[in-house]
């Protein structure tokens, strides 16, 4: 029986091509049946045995480990020996493994020796008893085989095919950030690919087989479900969880309810608190509950809620949620359902400055060895493996950028080749783009670095290195195994999300209460007619869920008029439910019925004009026409959505027969069976929209009665990002907010309300960065900067170069001193000589330049510099230019005020689109722009026929009629006059 003991998987990382899901597939055309992994980090291990399990493949989990330099392949007999082998995997991180620390972990372990360590034998036969001596060849056979009797083949298996040598020395190469000429210095061999029988034989001896086939009889490993990992919050022995878990949630609902305690609520929280603690979670509430009173208790800003956890009512008394479920209509059974026993899951959204704060104290408290980030793996997708063999060839040519855009990322290169006639055409006129090509395609989904996952964490209730392998990351420690087979092995994940929308929120409070103005969020009324209107009039950029184009249109539509409306829309807006949107609409407009098919149903489907938008409203149903219990109804809900047509089946004959046992008809309960059916897929879960529509009222509430202190701080959260920054300043512009240029003695390194608008921040003018710009204003503190030599004096040298100063001057920082740009750049290298001057010596013995006055340069020349400085027109826009002294024009932003009438405006085009009417007519939309606002312009096939020529970065004078799309002014073109050609 011959089985591959030492194969290495693309788990180690740019050091083997050999995919698991491909191992299996040639292990199956080969006839073996068990296989063997010997990764040196056991990263592999959980996806190579659930495959090898799923294929009538026996699993075999092996290590390769380093003592003195030399390598030892251990495997494991059983569980208990898997984690021996784990807890190996944990000691090396620190520190060399030793003797002594195999002697400590050798339980339940085989050990075979290759050849090129058998120095190590004499120690190694006193650890292990089941040893064996590997060789690759004959040769090393003869040498051991006087050493010990138990000798086997053994070859490192990296790749699966022969002609795939080469290929895994290009991954070296990137793995070494090498050039292709270093390829000669790898000595891989020919005979790391998976072998066959024959050649198995003709490197071996065939009586030797026997010890594969003994070790495989020794080896019978299984992964099962520890119910002992959940987390624990106290380690005391004499804690009664229960006990305080109640306690707290009898003191919280007793806050959030002002003492005034209906009793439908004692018997909620009753309720929860008895699953729970059937269920065996009390310790995972309370280690939730205490990391988020931390997070409370140091002021970092957590959202009201996320997906099913914003249901229970013990999450809303615990502070953990700040929805009231019953309020909402929101059940339990949805987040927890002793009916279908899954972990619970609790995710949490905390400020995005802030959430790594939060995680640290979670592993101080419960231990590194107890809390572990989760880890990820990079892949090497077809253009980044295009990207790093190209580096390797030194090839930097033109087509590469040009076959990158080409790739079609749905599809693996070698369909990309086979499917893209451009692409065949480009490769097979350059040798060497061929050569890439057909390199990258052979290493495209190898494994190219690890990372970590944005938000998940485990916590357990025992040390983690006894059950999965660890890697030591910066300061702690990762999970050896991605997220997706954690919780099978019993191990609770929670998400820490990181939500940039918190930290704007937070900012803004603050922002108010550094000016006198103290907000808490609690208070914000609900039914608030000013924020709503920010919904029914789509000024929606920037708010939580609402500002996306696509989610904006389904506004203009809906105009929605309250919260529980907001609620819906964030559930339609879905792939699924969006095919619900337009009879949504059209109901509320009363275009319409709304059929509820029965009048039982009329109270769950009113909110929601008859349709099922929400996941709730199916188990509501189920519960009053059929009396099936919450918990039944969920796993309807989760039986419908996954469309299993046996269980469908049965489940109809059930619903229909406890309906008619509830005296309703058996044709009115087929027809809301099948109502359900077609929901089920498209339901959403109303406890998650909920929350999240919370989120963006409460960014529209500071928005409608805040606006510059909003629109300050979410242009604080996009510094960096040329794009929105524009966006949010047409925004800003839009709202009658002045956006003031950045000024050397005002400008922080953030945007900032002053009185007269928003502060433009040194930190977003290009070449500065948050560093120099917090430096300059550093320096600030000292004094303001008196003049410009004053200015380069101080901060030249340290980390403003003259690159910097060029682009402060083309910024306009430096407009209080009274020069003009082309004066200031004629000046620089003055200022510089003067700032070396005084570096060393005290300023006062130098005696400052006079600066040299020149012309202003032109106004095309200002205009392009103000572009290339902050990616847009913030000051300069080419439309002033044309207006000055042109009577009758009115600007984008007042545009509203004329509705129905004939307008005069410039407009810059930075936008054109043409298309083909149902008439087969060309007609255009335009967007354009002035200093105010953007606005989308209408040529219609008429008018298109009279200016076919309008093009991007034109500078147009155009009389056209106000109109209204759904709730968006656009301009109907009649006349467009050319501006630069006047």
């Amino acid at each position: 029986m011959y089985i591959p003991l030492n194969i290495k998987t693309n788990y180690s990382l740019l050091s083997s091509l050999v995919d698991i899901d491909n191992l299996i597939k040639r292990a199956k055309s080969l006839g073996i049946t068990s296989l063997a992994v010997t990764d040196s980090a056991m990263y592999s291990t959980m996806d190579f045995y659930k495959k090898c399990i799923q294929n009538d493949i026996k699993p075999i989990i092996g290590i390769d480990l380093t003592i003195d330099d030399k390598s030892i392949l251990l495997y494991a007999m059983n569980y208990e020996g898997y984690q021996n082998l784990t807890r190996l995997v944990f000691k090396k991180q620190t520190n060399p493994l030793t003797l002594k620390d195999l002697e400590n972990y050798k339980n339940n372990l085989i050990c075979i020796l290759p050849y090129s360590s058998i120095e190590l034998y004499e120690e190694i036969k006193k650890i292990y008893k089941h040893l064996y001596l590997g060789y690759s060849n004959l040769d090393e056979r003869e040498k051991i085989n006087k050493i010990h009797n138990k000798v086997l083949f053994i070859n490192e298996v990296l790749y699966l095919n022969e002609k795939e040598n080469t290929y895994l020395k290009y991954l070296y190469l990137i793995k070494d950030n090498k050039k292709r000429s270093y390829i000669t210095s790898y000595n891989v061999s020919n005979n790391h690919h998976l072998m066959d029988i024959d050649e198995i034989l003709s490197n071996s001896v065939e009586k030797d087989l026997k010890w594969m086939e003994e070790i495989n009889n020794l080896c019978d490993i299984s992964f099962s479900l520890n119910t002992n990992l959940l987390p624990k919050y106290s380690d005391d022995e004499h804690f009664d969880t229960r006990i305080y878990l109640q306690s707290l949630c009898k003191v919280g609902l007793e806050k959030r309810l002002n003492n005034k305690i209906p009793t439908y609520y004692v018997d909620r929280l009753k309720y929860e608190l008895d699953i729970i603690t059937k269920m065996g979670f009390d310790n995972y509430f309370l280690v939730v509950y205490d990391f988020v009173k931390y997070a409370r208790k140091n002021k970092i800003l957590i959202g009201p809620g996320r997906g099913s956890a914003a249901g229970s009512l013990v999450s809303y008394c615990l502070g953990i949620t700040d929805v009231d479920p019953i309020k909402y209509n929101l059940f339990f059974e949805r987040f927890l359902n002793p009916e279908r026993v899954t972990m619970p899951d609790i995710d949490i959204d905390f400020e995005s400055t802030r959430r790594e704060e939060v995680v640290d104290y979670v592993i101080n408290k419960y231990g590194q060895k107890r809390v572990a980030p989760i880890i990820t793996f990079v892949t090497l997708s077809g253009k980044q493996a295009l990207r790093d063999v190209a580096r390797i060839f030194n090839y930097s040519s033109p087509k590469l950028e040009n076959l990158s855009k080409l790739i079609d990322t749905k599809e693996n290169l070698a369909l990309n080749l086979k499917h893209n006639d451009r692409i065949r055409s480009l490769i097979i006129s350059d040798k060497d783009l061929s050569d890439i090509y057909n390199i990258s395609s052979a290493i495209e989904g190898a494994k190219r670095q690890i990372s970590v996952h944005a938000a998940g964490v485990v916590i357990s209730g025992l040390e983690l290195d006894s059950y999965i392998p660890l890697k030591k990351y910066n300061d702690h420690y990762i999970t050896g195994y991605s997220m997706e087979h954690l919780e099978e092995l019993g191990l609770l994940k929670i998400d820490f999300l990181a939500l940039e929308s918190l930290t704007t929120i937070e900012g803004i409070i603050k922002s108010l209460k550094n000016d006198g103005i103290n907000l808490s969020l609690k208070d914000i009324p609900l039914d608030d007619k000013k924020t709503l209107s920010l919904f029914s009039n789509v000024i929606t950029s920037g708010i939580f869920q609402f500002e996306t184009p696509g989610m904006k249109n389904f506004l203009r539509k809906l105009k929605p008029d309250s919260l529980e409306e907001l609620i819906a829309a964030i559930a339609l807006f879905r792939p699924g439910p969006m095919d619900n949107i337009n009879s949504f609409i059209r109901r509320k407009q009363g275009l319409e019925k709304n059929n509820y098919l029965h009048n039982d149903l009329y109270e769950i489907l009113k909110p929601t004009y008859g349709i099922i938008v929400y996941q709730e409203q199916i188990m509501q149903i189920a519960n009053v026409m059929a009396g099936y219990s919450l918990g039944e109804a969920d796993v309807l809900r989760r039986a419908m959505s996954k469309k299993k047509k046996d269980i469908l089946i049965n489940e109809e004959d059930k619903f229909v027969r406890r309906c008619i046992e509830r005296k309703y008809d058996e044709s009115t309960a087929r027809k809301v069976y099948n109502l359900i059916l077609k929901f089920s897929g498209y339901g959403f879960n109303r406890a998650h929209s909920v929350s999240y529509s919370l989120l963006g009222y409460q960014m529209a509430y500071l928005k409608a009665h805040y606006p510059k202190y909003f629109m300050c701080n979410l242009l604080t959260s996009v510094i960096g990002n040329a794009y929105k920054t524009k966006e949010y300043i047409d925004e800003c512009r839009a709202l009658g907010i002045n956006i003031l240029k950045p000024d050397i003695n005002k400008s922080e390194s953030y945007y900032k309300v002053e009185t007269e608008g928003i502060r433009f921040p040194l930190s977003n003018v290009s070449n500065l960065g948050a560093i120099t710009s917090r430096e300059i204003v550093k320096e600030r503190s000292n004094g303001l900067f008196k003049d410009f030599f004053d200015f380069v004096g101080r901060t030249y040298g340290k980390v403003v170069t003259k690159k910097v100063i060029e682009s402060l001057i083309d910024a306009d920082c430096f407009s209080a001193f009274g020069h003009n740009h082309q004066t200031l750049l004629y000046n620089i290298d003055n200022a510089i000589t003067y700032a070396e001057l005084v570096s060393n010596i005290d300023s006062s013995l130098v005696e400052k330049p006079i600066i040299a006055p020149v012309d202003e340069m032109s106004k095309e020349e200002l205009n392009k510099r103000e572009v290339a400085v902050f990616g847009f027109y913030l000051n300069n826009h080419p439309v002033l230019k044309y207006k000055a002294g042109v009577k009758g024009v009115i600007n984008l932003n007042n545009v509203k005020n004329y509705f129905d009438k004939i307008v005069d405006v410039i407009v810059l085009v930075t936008k054109t689109k043409t298309i083909i009417t149902k008439n087969n007519e060309d007609m255009a939309f335009i967007t354009g722009e002035d200093e105010t606002s953007k606005m989308d312009l209408v040529l219609f096939p008429n008018t298109y026929k009279i200016y076919p020529n309008i093009k991007k970065g034109d500078v147009l004078r155009v009389k056209a009629r106000v109109e209204k799309r759904m709730s968006t002014y656009q301009l109907s073109v009649i006349k467009v006059e050319d501006m630069t050609n006047l």
